[in-house]
């Protein structure tokens, strides 16, 4: 697999904006399941498979973050970094989600 990195701030910027909005409509449409329609497949499987999805783009972020010779695109990683960190939280803490893996 060969992976794509963000040449420009405003790349990285759309693209760590859409990952967490993919995220945010994956996690919504969680919340839409019918409870007797419940499954491990359909949420600790599909949670995982979206985490996954989403550590790929925190991943470059973070990598860029840390190695890329283009300063202005290090800097515009700290910042997202400290944007998907903030959101994360967010995130992990939604009692809906929690409700719905309790079931």
């Amino acid at each position: 697999m060969v992976m794509n990195f963000e040449k420009t701030p405003k790349e990285l910027i759309d693209n760590v904006h859409l990952a967490i909005e993919n995220y945010e409509v994956s996690l919504n449409t969680l919340t839409q399941i019918a409870d007797e329609e419940l499954t491990f497949k359909n949420t600790f499987q599909f949670l995982e498979e979206q985490d996954h999805k989403f550590s790929q783009t925190y991943g470059k972020v973070r990598f860029l973050w840390n190695v890329s010779p283009n300063k202005a695109l290090r800097d515009e990683a700290q910042k997202l970094m400290d944007k998907v960190q903030a959101w994360s939280v967010q995130t992990i803490y939604r009692e809906d989600i929690y409700n719905i893996l309790q079931k």
